[in-house]
């Protein structure tokens, strides 16, 4: 099968504002994106050929306020990523099916602001290489150095870049990412 160059997996994190601290130091928070389906290519040959979507985009919403709100934290100093999994869900797996992550070669990910003009720079925040054969979710190692904050504030979105090959058939995912709130 002919390569392909993954792009566009956005991960959309929303809802913003931090405000002080009430004596904790951090905390972690999980949450997951919304499900997302990568159409196979099965049914057509030409659907074997490189496309820009591979992983579509697929939404995870912050509440910063109100994770803040339930540690009695009173503001945000930093935000670091600390794990991004991404897990293939029943969605698309008819009786007798049984999706994977063979179809991945290699995934970099990049914060972005999505805010007109920004000033912030893309920046590398996780790789996932090397998927052995039969996996149904994977764990990225993240670059737990690159303050998420900025991002957060403008609007922040996840993009991917890398390679491999379209699913034999349609496969659904959703991401898990868990993120460290440092507080003032």
């Amino acid at each position: 099968m002919k390569k392909l160059h993954l792009a566009s997996f956005a991960i959309v994190i929303a809802t913003l504002t931090a405000c002080g601290s009430a004596g904790i130091g951090s905390f972690d928070i999980t949450e997951e994106s919304t499900e997302a389906t990568i159409t196979g290519g099965a049914e057509n040959p030409l659907d074997l050929l490189p496309v820009d979507n591979l992983f579509p985009p697929m939404t995870l919403t912050v509440n910063l306020e109100e994770e803040l709100e339930e540690q009695n934290a009173e503001g945000a100093k930093a935000i670091f990523l600390q794990d991004l999994e991404m897990v293939i869900t029943d969605t698309e797996q008819p009786e007798g099916d049984t999706d994977n992550f063979d179809f991945v070669e290699e995934v970099n990910v990049f914060v972005e602001s999505t805010k007109s003009g920004t000033t912030l720079e893309k920046k590398q925040i996780a790789t996932l290489k090397d998927v052995p054969e039969g996996q149904t979710s994977v764990s990225f190692t993240t670059e737990k150095d690159v303050n998420l904050k900025p991002y957060v504030e403008e609007g922040m979105k996840l993009t991917t870049a890398g390679s491999g090959e379209v699913p034999e058939d349609d496969t659904s995912l959703k991401a898990i990412v868990t993120l460290t709130i440092q507080v003032l």
